[in-house]
Order: C-alpha cells, then sequence, then structure tokens
C-alpha cells in the first residue's frame, strides 16, 4: 500500500526528472524555463494518467467555518460549490468544534440514510454526517451548521484534472514522485534530444507498475475517534464509520 504520510513538492519531481533525462549539469538547478515546461507536462501526464484511470492519491485536511442554517455542503472548484477547495474522492473523517466541544458525528453510508423511510429528526442518532454524492463530494452534517462551528475534514484527494500541478511548491505525496519523474523525464528527453541511462525503460515500467499496484490497494483508514461524551448534554456519539 501507498504510504500517505510524506509530501514533497513539485520542484522535486522537475529536479530528479531533469537528472534522469540527463538534461542537467552536475551542481547545477532547474530553470525557471524549466519548471514551467516540467508543470506544463506533468500536467499532461496526470490527465493521460487519468484516463487509463490511474491516479495519485492522497490524505490531507481541510478547515472551514461552518454556515449558518447550512445542513449540506459542497466541497469543490465548480460554480455550485459551498466551500471552493480541491474536491474529496472521499471522505474519511469528520470534526467540529463549538467552542471547547468537539463533536464526532455518527457517520452513515448512503444506503443508511436511504433506506430511513421518513427523514424525520427522530430517527437519526443525535449526530450525524454522510456523504451524499461521491462525484460531487457533497456531504450532510446534522444538526444543521449555526456559523459557529469550525469544521475538519479528513479525506482522500487524487491529482487529476481538476487537481493539477500550479506551481513548483504544490505538495505531491512521495510515494508518487519517482514514477512521476521517469515519465517527465522521457518527455524531456526527447524534447532536448538527450540521452538516458541504458536501464531506464525497465526502471521506469518498475516504477509504473508500483503505481499501478498502489491504485489497486482498497485504501482505507481507520481515522476513527474513541466514542466520547459531551460534557453538556451526556450524549455518547459513535465512532466514524469508514467509507469504501
Amino acid at each position: 500500500m501507498a504510504d500517505f504520510g510524506g509530501m514533497t513538492f513539485t520542484n522535486q519531481i522537475i529536479y530528479q526528472a531533469l537528472k534522469l533525462s540527463g538534461g542537467l549539469r552536475q551542481g547545477a538547478i532547474p530553470t525557471p524555463e524549466d519548471t514551467a515546461l516540467g508543470i506544463n507536462l506533468l500536467n499532461q501526464i496526470l490527465a493521460q494518467w487519468g484516463n487509463s484511470k490511474l491516479f495519485v492519491f492522497y490524505l490531507t485536511n481541510l478547515v472551514f467555518q461552518g454556515i449558518n442554517n447550512q445542513l449540506f455542503y459542497f466541497i469543490g472548484k465548480g460554480n455550485n460549490a459551498t466551500i471552493s477547495a480541491n474536491p474529496f474522492v472521499n471522505i474519511t473523517h469528520v470534526t467540529y468544534n463549538v467552542g471547547s466541544v468537539t463533536y464526532y458525528p455518527e457517520f452513515l453510508e448512503k444506503k443508511e440514510f436511504d433506506a430511513i423511510p421518513y427523514k424525520e429528526v427522530n430517527a437519526f442518532p443525535a449526530w450525524w454526517t454522510y456523504q451524499v454524492n461521491l462525484d460531487n463530494v457533497q456531504f450532510g452534517l446534522y444538526p444543521r451548521t449555526t456559523g459557529q462551528e469550525l469544521i475538519t475534514l479528513t479525506g482522500q484527494q487524487r491529482l487529476d484534472k481538476v487537481n493539477l500541478f500550479e506551481d513548483a511548491s504544490s505538495e505531491i505525496p512521495e510515494y508518487a514522485v519517482m514514477p512521476l519523474a521517469y515519465f517527465l523525464a522521457e518527455h524531456l528527453a526527447n524534447i532536448n534530444n538527450t540521452v538516458v541511462a541504458e536501464n531506464f525503460q525497465s526502471q521506469k515500467s518498475a516504477q509504473y507498475s508500483y503505481l499501478v499496484n498502489s491504485n489497486q490497494q482498497d485504501f482505507q483508514f481507520d481515522t476513527r475517534p474513541p466514542f466520547s461524551t459531551d460534557k453538556f448534554t451526556g450524549n455518547r456519539h459513535g465512532g466514524w464509520g469508514g467509507m469504501r
């Protein structure tokens, strides 16, 4: 399984790719032109991989203020987004703070939510959330937020046609650095007419296989908090129930 822990910067991919392509002298650093070309090519590579359902995944947090009387939130970059941010593939953990109290909503899978015939408040756990739509990354949070909450989402994002490399300081999970560097190096060698190492193609194939295997893993994140008790109400709220 890929290690989502470490992150590095896009300029490290470009630096490694230039070295692999034979286009960087000993001790030299990429020029601004090298960096701009590298970012453009990396985004083309992401688009090509996405067409083959091959993605670079990483875990991240998003913290935002609740909105008064809001029940559903859209996280994304579209015009209908409630919160403008890179979209999540799935949300693995939600907490929200009101003053000094932290709430851990119980997670309902969509099928569990849909199975409740009458969407009355007394049919639900005291505090609940669920991911409504995996494509739009819409999630519901009950009770409705009032604008006093600080909401934290933890979830899986991916680099794709929406969430692209923007500049040299864009972060990338470390497990994907070398696969991307080898693919970028091949493009750079063709453009700059440089010569790669003799074992380049076999190493590139190995890196590609590693990334494919990482994508085939069933990513599960055990981020559930322990059961907690509200000091105001005494209610025990269950931990988070995992997404597939």
